[in-house]
């Protein structure tokens, strides 16, 4: 079974009917429709070559990405502000990759000018002042570095006691304001794009019933995986660029 799977099964600890939950992984994969797609898209955004670049994964939480980097070579530092990596550094170790986690708030980090690459998955949306924590990511990144994030898209359906429970200070970005935050701060942009044109993600997520979201699962996964046309717009937005 894949690295990734197992990190999932020793989260959930000793689950019932553990043999269909391992088929179902098999199948489908982990059945998160907006984590999925980032990290689909996420990956087809990286460099062709990774393998033995410095990456940061910020906000890494359970450490799944950041695994995922170091399968293929790079040398990852995961940061979250809970420490809830411990089973993925467990598997790091044991299968001889080189991924380290700390959990600390990424502004206290000391790595200048050290980064080929940075990560942050729907992070900035969570964060008061997104100008400085960029001007932060960029003081980590070597020169041509590259940088990759995730946002919500401020043309998704929005539910305002969700957008409370799960700490958006605001509610997306757009392209031209995805433009404007990094420009001025000395990036380059190299693509940005939205994806899940249908909003997807919302239905899903409004779903309540567990059974519910397993068995539709792979069908809004099929539909969701799809990037805007230039005319389009989604609910996530997805930005490349690099360090000038």
């Amino acid at each position: 079974m894949k690295i990734i799977n197992k990190l999932y099964l020793q989260i959930i600890k000793k689950p019932k009917n553990k043999w269909l939950i391992i088929l179902y992984l098999w199948l489908f994969g982990l059945p998160l429709l907006a984590k999925r797609l980032r990290y689909k898209f996420t990956k087809e955004l990286l460099p062709n070559k990774i393998r033995g670049k410095r990456i940061l994964d910020v906000g890494c939480t359970i450490g799944d990405f950041a695994l995922i980097l170091a399968e293929k070579g790079a040398n990852v530092v995961g940061v979250d502000l809970k420490n809830r990596m411990r089973q993925a550094q467990k598997i790091a170790k044991i299968h001889q990759l080189k991924a380290k986690f700390i959990a600390s708030d990424v502004n206290k980090l000391e790595y200048h000018y050290y980064f080929d690459g940075i990560i942050a998955l729907d992070i900035i949306e969570h964060i008061q002042n997104d100008s400085k924590f960029i001007k932060k990511l960029n003081s980590m990144l070597r020169q041509s570095g590259f940088l990759i994030l995730s946002v919500p898209s401020i043309y998704r359906e929005i539910v305002e006691k969700r957008e409370k429970e799960i700490g958006h200070v605001r509610t997306g970005y757009s392209k031209s304001q995805m433009t404007k935050l990094l420009t001025p701060l000395g990036f380059k942009i190299n693509d940005l794009f939205y994806v899940d044109t249908q909003d997807k993600i919302h239905s899903f997520y409004t779903t309540r019933s567990q059974l519910k979201r397993l068995i539709i699962f792979p069908f809004l996964y099929l539909i969701a995986r799809k990037k805007a046309t230039k005319n389009e717009k989604g609910a996530i937005l997805f930005c490349q660029a690099t360090k000038k």
